[in-house]
């Protein structure tokens, strides 16, 4: 009899210590809000997290996509899962300007305890390898679409262009490609801006003179051509001390960084020149060769003092030179 007891309560002691050993080692179940959101649509591509980048030294060739936090159980770690890439074509990339909104799409935008992050619009400018960031403002921000406005931005030309979605907890979005277009000026072009080697000028008179070509010493533009003489492209001067003389004169532009011609004003015959009263002493003929490039060729008569000048306006991307 008394062994019957003892091996009955032998065994509920075992039964008793085999329950309690399993209740400890049981994980808590994750919270409700934390588990995954499946999306069938999309392919799953499961890749570590790294630690969190540190601010300015993270990559820009950051793999990571936009992703979700799944708990794989302990002692599992955690791992990234693709959901949904940012809704924009590649071969037909958004247009981004300065004081516009971006509005981009996709799925876990917020890290795992809600929190939100930022849009970045990365740009190269001229003459540099590495590009600038510029954080959009105004940020309206959800777990599914970002929007944001593009800062004032100059000093940047018409380019292929990345914004990035990047969340607090270090996971950022691989560069998703747009077309940054630069806001716009429309000024004169200056005659320092026309090159030497794009000019022609006839010397047939005693004294002659085409933009910074001179062949007499003279360097500016004429004065007689009125307050706007700062603001000339294209001038010249044919002084004839006996007789008339006749000429032609031409002038090439070739315009980069995103400027192109707008339009024109002249040419314009100095109030001191002997010929004043006859416009027909100086007739130009314009060639526009592209959007960029265009010629000017001015066939002249002087009979004593003669000077002609030509304004220019062009229009292109705000603080960049136009060649």
């Amino acid at each position: 009899m008394k062994t019957k007891w003892h091996k009955a309560i032998t065994m509920i002691l075992g039964l008793a210590l085999c329950f309690y050993q399993r209740a400890v080692a049981a994980p808590n179940a994750p919270p409700a809000q934390n588990a995954p959101q499946k999306n069938t649509s999309t392919r799953a591509v499961v890749r570590s997290i790294q630690a969190a980048p540190a601010p300015g030294v993270a990559s820009l060739k950051s793999s990571l996509v936009l992703c979700e936090i799944v708990q794989c159980g302990t002692p599992a770690p955690p791992t990234v899962t693709q959901v949904n890439k940012m809704a924009v074509d590649p071969a037909q990339p958004a247009i981004v300007s300065p004081l516009l909104n971006v509005v981009v799409n996709g799925e876990n935008f917020n890290d795992k305890n809600g929190n939100f992050g930022t849009l970045v619009l990365m740009l190269k400018p001229p003459n540099f390898l590495s590009p600038h960031e510029f954080v959009l403002q105004n940020m309206q921000w959800s777990d599914k679409a970002a929007i944001g406005q593009v800062p004032q931005i100059i000093g940047f030309v018409d380019q292929p262009a990345s914004l990035q979605v990047r969340r607090p907890d270090g996971v950022w979005s691989a560069p998703v490609p747009v077309q940054f277009y630069a806001e716009r000026d429309v000024k004169w072009l200056g005659s320092g801006n026309v090159p030497g080697q794009g000019i022609t000028c006839s010397n047939s008179a005693d004294q002659n003179q085409c933009n910074s070509w001179s062949d007499f010493g003279a360097t500016g533009p004429p004065a007689d051509l009125g307050n706007g003489s700062n603001n000339l492209a294209l001038f010249g001067v044919h002084n004839s001390f006996l007789g008339t003389e006749t000429g032609v004169d031409q002038f090439h532009v070739l315009l980069k960084n995103g400027w192109t011609y707008k339009d024109r004003y002249g040419p314009t015959i100095g109030t001191k020149s002997c010929e004043a009263a006859d416009p027909a002493a100086a007739r130009a003929v314009f060639t526009k060769i592209s959007p960029a490039e265009f010629a000017f060729a001015v066939q002249w008569t002087s009979v004593c003092q003669f000077d002609y000048g030509i304004w220019v306006s062009i229009e292109g991307p705000i603080g960049v030179p136009p060649n």
